[in-house]
């Protein structure tokens, strides 16, 4: 998932300044890359916090 995280940062990074260099005319593919990262950003928080649960219940 991280791979994808890093991908999707790059692609923000190409649509940035496709939206500085042509317009608004990306701006929706800029958010929609935003909103995405954000999700992925938050599953993969989650997930963490539930792998570090069950290992303090193992113990």
């Amino acid at each position: 998932m991280d791979d994808r995280i890093e991908e999707i940062e790059k692609c923000l990074s190409i649509v940035a300044r496709l939206v500085e260099s042509y317009g608004d005319e990306y701006w929706p593919t800029f958010e929609r890359l935003e909103m995405e990262l954000q999700s992925r950003k938050g599953r993969l928080k989650r997930l963490k916090t539930y792998r570090r649960m069950r290992k303090l219940n193992r113990s």
